[in-house]
Parts: C-alpha cells; sequence; structure tokens
C-alpha cells in the first residue's frame, strides 16, 4: 500500500504547493495557543479575520464527541497537524498514530508532546502523505481518522485511493472518520457569499455571475458531493454503511454552514446494511419544529425521517444565488448576502439534534435525498437502533462527484 502519487506529476505539485505552505504556518506555532489549542491559520473566508477562538473551540469539541462515539482504543489520524484532535483523544485510547506531511508541524508536536508524558506513553508521530501507507499494518485501527485535510487532496482519485487504503488498514468492525468535508453542491453559493463586496461592484447580473463562476472555475482546493461517500458500499468490499452529516455547531459559520463529516464503517464479511424501519414525513406537512416535538412525543418504536427541510444555515445563500440566475438586480442579491440574522424559513440543525437530545433519540441531520443543495433530511432514531443509516439513493463514486482542482497546477 504504497504511495502511488509519484506517478502524477500534476498531483505532487498540487500537494507540494500545500506542503510548502503549511511548513511555513507550522513554523507559526510558538504564536498559537499551546499544545491542543493552536488555532493558527485558521481565517474566515468570509472576511480574512480569524475565526473566532469560541466558535474553533465549539467545531473542535463537536468533531472529538463523534470521534469518542466510535469508542476509538487503536486510533490511526491522517493529518495530525498542531494536534487538536490528537490531545483530546490519545488519552482514552492504547494506541494513537499521527501522520502528517509536514515535518515543521510533526516536529514541533513532538517537542510540546514531550512536555506531556501522560500522552506520549500512547501516541506515535510519522512523516508520510495521506496516500503512503507504507509501515502501517493492515487491520491494525479501529478507527481512522481524517479531519479537515481532504481539500488539500490533489483529486477525487486521490480521495479514493485514501478511502481504500484506510480501509485495509482497518479491523473488522473499524470506522473512518472524514471531517470537514467541503461540500461541492454548495459551492457556487459559498462564493458567491464570499465574493459580496465584489458582486457589488459589479454593472449588471451577468458580470456578477461571470466573477462568481470564474471564482469557482478556479479552485484550488477539492471539494466533494456527499454522494460520492454514499456510494462507498457498493463500490468497495468490506464497507458495511456509511454515515453522512451536517456538522453539529452552535454558531454559523463556514465550516458549519458549507462543511459535514462522514462516518465510513467496515463490517465482518457477512454483514450488511439493515434497512431502516422509520416513519417518513416532510417539512411541508409539518407546522414547524413544535410539530416534530409532538410526533417524537408519540408512540414511535423505531424512527421519523423527516425530508426537505429548508437549511438554515445556507438558504440565505441559496435564496441569493437563484436571483443572481434570474438576472435580479445586483443590488437585491447583496442584501440577501449579507444579511446578518436571516429569518430562516426552518429552524438550524443544531435545534433538531437539541431536540433529539431531549427526547432521547439520536439524530442525523444529512443532506437532502433529493439533492437539493439547499435542504436537509433529519432523521431520528432510538438511541438503541443500528449505528450507521443505509442510503437511500447509493451512488458511484466518480469523478462527477468532485471539482478539479489540478486543472490549476
Amino acid at each position: 500500500m504504497s504511495s502511488r502519487m509519484e506517478d502524477r506529476p500534476g498531483e505532487a505539485v498540487l500537494v507540494d504547493h500545500w506542503l510548502h505552505l503549511y511548513e511555513w504556518l507550522y513554523g507559526e506555532f510558538e504564536r498559537g495557543g499551546g499544545l491542543g489549542a493552536d488555532f493558527v491559520g485558521w481565517h474566515s473566508s468570509y472576511d480574512g479575520m480569524p475565526i473566532p477562538p469560541e466558535e474553533m473551540v465549539d467545531w473542535r469539541d463537536a468533531t472529538v464527541e463523534r470521534i469518542r462515539s466510535l469508542r476509538p482504543r487503536n486510533l490511526l489520524e491522517i493529518g495530525v497537524g498542531t494536534g487538536l484532535l490528537l490531545t483530546r483523544l490519545a488519552g482514552g485510547t492504547e494506541r494513537y498514530v499521527g501522520t502528517d506531511f509536514s515535518e515543521a508541524a510533526l516536529t514541533r508536536l513532538a517537542e510540546q508532546l514531550a512536555q506531556a508524558p501522560g500522552l506520549s506513553k500512547t501516541v506515535s508521530l510519522r512523516r508520510q502523505h495521506a496516500d503512503d501507507f507504507r509501515g502501517l499494518e493492515r487491520h491494525a485501527f479501529d478507527t481512522i481518522v481524517l479531519n479537515s485535510v481532504v481539500q488539500y487532496f490533489p483529486s477525487g482519485d486521490y480521495l479514493w485511493r485514501v478511502v481504500q487504503g484506510c480501509v485495509e488498514l482497518l479491523a473488522p468492525g473499524g470506522a473512518v472518520f472524514v471531517g470537514d468535508v467541503r461540500n461541492l453542491r454548495l459551492h457556487r453559493e459559498f462564493r458567491a457569499a464570499v465574493l459580496a463586496d465584489q458582486i457589488e461592484g459589479c454593472a449588471d447580473p451577468r458580470a456578477a455571475q461571470r466573477l462568481v463562476d470564474q471564482s469557482v472555475a478556479s479552485e484550488q482546493e477539492l471539494l466533494v458531493d456527499p454522494d460520492f461517500f454514499l456510494g462507498v458500499p457498493d463500490a468497495l468490499p468490506g464497507v458495511a454503511a456509511v454515515d453522512v452529516r451536517v456538522k453539529r455547531a452552535r454558531y454559523r459559520n463556514e465550516m458549519s454552514a458549507h462543511r459535514y463529516d462522514v462516518v465510513i464503517f467496515k463490517g465482518p464479511s457477512d454483514a450488511g446494511p439493515r434497512p431502516e424501519e422509520v416513519t417518513c414525513l416532510a417539512w411541508e406537512d409539518l407546522n414547524g419544529i413544535t410539530d416534530v416535538a409532538r410526533v417524537l412525543s408519540g408512540s414511535i418504536s423505531t424512527g421519523v425521517r423527516i425530508s426537505g427541510v429548508p437549511n438554515a444555515r445556507v438558504w440565505h445563500e441559496s435564496a441569493a444565488l437563484r436571483k443572481l440566475d434570474e438576472l435580479c438586480p445586483v443590488g437585491d442579491v447583496v442584501r440577501l448576502l449579507r444579511t446578518d440574522r436571516p429569518a430562516a424559513p426552518a429552524p438550524d440543525p443544531e435545534e433538531f439534534c437539541e431536540l433529539g437530545d431531549r427526547l432521547g433519540f439520536d439524530t442525523v441531520v444529512t443532506w437532502s435525498a433529493t439533492g437539493a443543495p439547499d435542504t436537509v433530511d433529519v432523521l431520528y432514531r432510538r438511541e438503541t437502533a443500528a449505528a450507521a443509516p443505509r442510503s437511500a439513493r447509493p451512488r458511484s463514486c466518480q469523478g462527477a462527484f468532485t471539482n478539479t482542482p489540478l486543472k490549476m497546477v
């Protein structure tokens, strides 16, 4: 399972671009907040300012909680970086292997771990690229974590190779957590929001459209449609199920609005996904979240799936993009993009999760089965239900489900 990037010069060039950037960035460690709290480099795409520490802590803690729910004992983290997750997870594991392509990151992290003997006993660090699995034992890990690294992969093919390699390393019953994946479905909405100031200066809607589309075409990071992952069980033997979720978050920012988390479950050879027995309801037929609470408080033996829920985190950006594509006045588009507290037609996804927590349900907020970019489905299951829902519409893992940052090389 060695790296095959050397056979793809374009991939190597793009990976080297990110490597040089992060070698410099990780050299700034000493300016950060110390081991496990160093958020250097996390800046908002909307205004270029550092993302507030309380929002970064919320993001980190939600990620840690999701990984802990997988009960990791032997954990591999690919892209360990500054150790944001390691310091919260390693203490509960028997073995924690962290890899990264940045020597600067690993050197600084090793120095900090040496001052934390409780962690250093279980942690080992290795320098290697994400698609290089040499020296890592097959079936040796029950949990593999790739958090906020997929966007720096050079292609969908590279991502697929990494997913394959991770599944080979997993023991039966293990899981791969792929966190903070940028959502391809919302790419134009996101770029329009980032470019609000420039759009305001456009002479007409067509000029603003061209601005947005040029920005999309010049994207250097990898974005992935959730359907890429939903097709994995059909394309990769040994995978039992995939769980794709909107991120839990108390704050609205680009991570909570435009990124998502995935868990890929590896099953025993005779295991397969079990069908969900749930009551299916449409959001448009319900009278808000109070009606959802009423339904859940009734005699629900298994679960409820609510489809077509407007995603409060992105709906105003989607509405603005629709106006732009309808060639509405630029001022109308900008006003929507700059809405500070938009009155969304549905609660924030976190409110649905909090309701489930109160009523004893495991709550999954995932991208809508209709494929609409600005709607989600909310699945409530009793906590004793199967751990991973089967996708309602499996798809194959093809390049159409990612952009092609390689074209910028």
